[in-house]
């Protein structure tokens, strides 16, 4: 229950708080399903939000309960993963968490006007980003069902998501459309936020390892 509410929550603000315009005037749209425009529904959520306040949260609580986080994270970890393909094949069907338009590619697909990717590259070939990272997350899935069965200290489990994570996130990023405001250009960075966020998860997941494997030694 932590994690699905503190998920919700973070991946909402996350998207909230790079698309603050959308709300102006209209601030309850943040929180109600019953929307300003007559749409039933609470549009706008972002995977990376959910996942850093999910961490967190499911920290925080952890700790409150004298249980080990490392320990939960890593049994928690393929889970994520495997919900990572099915939410992707979802945004796929629902046209949302596009591509930038792929003239030059056999892997553009050309999606209907009426969903959000179709409505913003008409008739244009995009990338189904949606469906690259679907695969993605079966990949990093069955890594991590390989590495489940070996004997890692707690924690390596989980560290080794977010490089897996981060790395994927990055790579698919290059393919994906994003508004401006999601773009780190104003501060001199060609990166999307969400390509920002990943490249901390790497160093995250690095350090960690290292970390666990320094007081391995340490230990020996």
């Amino acid at each position: 229950v932590v994690i699905i509410l503190s998920a919700i929550l973070g991946a909402r603000f996350l998207y909230v708080i790079f698309h603050l315009p959308e709300f102006y005037g209209n601030w309850l749209d943040i929180i109600s399903p019953f929307q300003s425009s007559g749409e039933f529904g609470i549009g706008g959520l972002t995977f990376l939000g959910g996942l850093i306040a999910a961490i967190l949260a499911s920290y925080i609580y952890s700790r409150m309960k004298d249980q080990s986080f490392l320990l939960v994270a890593d049994v928690f970890t393929p889970s994520i993963a495997v919900g990572l393909i099915f939410v992707r094949i979802g945004c796929f069907l629902n046209g949302c968490c596009y591509g930038i338009p792929a003239h030059d590619s056999s892997f553009g697909m050309v999606f209907p006007h009426t969903c959000p990717a179709g409505s913003a590259y008409p008739g244009t070939p995009i990338y189904p980003t949606q469906l690259f990272s679907s695969f993605g997350a079966l990949m990093m899935t069955l890594i991590l069902l390989v590495l489940d069965r070996k004997p890692l200290k707690q924690g390596i489990l989980f560290f080794v998501f977010l490089i897996l994570y981060g790395i994927h996130r990055t790579v698919i990023d290059l393919f994906r459309f994003y508004e401006p405001s999601m773009v780190l250009g104003k501060i001199g960075l060609d990166l999307s936020v969400n390509q920002a966020i990943s490249i901390g998860l790497i160093i995250i997941g690095i350090t960690g390892i290292i970390r666990l494997e320094w007081l391995r030694r340490e230990s020996a």
